[in-house]
């Protein structure tokens, strides 16, 4: 039976996680975290069209910590705020990945789930190889958005599909809306009212405040007095890539890192004034409905 890591005790659990293996009972679930990190930068490579070196992932060992309640309660005192994080499934900090593994959201049928365990794994992975295992939480809730949490929840939505696939079926995390994001983004600037993308046709203010690389988009066309529906959907197509691209940059490297172009982006995007702008543009993202949602792979 898996004992805590608390300090001095000697509690049994019901899981257990290291950098190698998931041990469940009587049962083992082996991965390997170098690899895991090979197909996270493969999505990472795949956002800016096949570029290597763009992303500087941190090479550091990863620590887990599987705490009993009592031992999470002490240290979830150490974080100074016991209320927000007694309920938390886990916890991620440059120190390591901490896991309440007693918590409910583990448990199917009264067991342990091993998909839930793994995704939870996958997505707090992201965290710890965040820039300063920070992330984006300097910038979170911009226009009501816990930007931290979604980008760190679609990679691991994709690292996990990647890694998993034919092993599992389902990744399951809490936050549930994001792996959809891109696609909302596209239709969230899709469904402009018919005024603005007039005022884009015309050019002027509108189009100059566009980013770079869909002005540049729109001042290639030839345009008449309407706005077909095909230019319409190449438009949120590059809303979307540069978003996803762009928010993956800011994640590992640091929000205030000036980059050099890479690819089709231009630099600006790579900045937090150029993020900025692409929120902006693509308008506004859901919110999180705060319940698990399978995601079948």
């Amino acid at each position: 039976m898996p004992v805590c890591d608390g300090n001095n005790c000697s509690n049994n659990i019901p899981w257990r996680i290291t950098s190698a293996s998931l041990q469940v009972s009587s049962r083992t679930e082996k991965f390997k975290i170098d690899e895991i990190k090979k197909v996270l930068n493969q999505v990472i490579r795949t956002a800016y069209g096949g570029c290597s070196n763009v992303i500087n992932v941190a090479a550091k060992g990863v620590v887990f910590k599987n705490y009993c309640n009592k031992c999470w309660s002490k240290q979830a005192a150490s974080w100074g705020d016991i209320e927000t994080y007694k309920d938390a499934r886990a916890k991620t900090d440059s120190t390591g990945i901490y896991f309440q593994v007693l918590s409910p959201s583990f448990i199917v049928n009264h067991s342990p789930d091993l998909e839930r365990i793994l995704s939870c794994a996958c997505h707090e992975l992201m965290h710890y190889w965040s820039h300063n295992s920070m992330g984006l939480q300097d910038y979170n809730r911009t226009i009501n958005v816990d930007w931290d949490e979604a980008v760190a929840d679609l990679l691991g939505y994709l690292t996990y599909k990647e890694y998993f696939r034919g092993r599992f079926k389902k990744y399951i995390t809490p936050y549930n809306k994001y792996p959809k994001c891109i696609d909302l983004a596209r239709q969230s600037f899709m469904s402009r009212p018919k005024f603005q993308w007039n005022k884009i046709i015309e050019g002027g203010d509108e189009r100059a405040q566009l980013p770079t690389e869909l002005k540049l988009f729109f001042d290639k066309q030839a345009w008449d007095k309407s706005m077909p529906q095909v230019l319409k959907l190449k438009a949120s197509d590059i809303v979307s890539e540069i978003l996803f691209s762009s928010l993956v940059k800011w994640f590992f490297n640091g929000p205030h890192e000036r980059a050099p172009s890479i690819g089709k982006n231009c630099r600006e995007f790579l900045t937090a004034n150029g993020i900025q702008k692409l929120i902006n543009t693509s308008q506004v993202f859901p919110a999180y409905a705060g319940y698990d949602t399978e995601h079948i792979l």
